[in-house]
């Protein structure tokens, strides 16, 4: 569970639950991918 890095986490996994809607896994997939582009780059410095 990587999921601790901020609020980034949070919007990621809802729109992960909008677009996959009961897939967990995908869900979480988005919430790496996503902000790890990003936003991670931002909340981990």
């Amino acid at each position: 569970m990587a999921l601790s890095a901020g609020n980034w986490e949070v919007e990621a996994v809802y729109e992960g639950d909008a677009n996959f809607g009961a897939s967990g896994v995908s869900e979480y997939i988005q919430v790496v991918m996503e902000p790890d582009s990003a936003t991670v780059t931002t909340t981990a410095s």
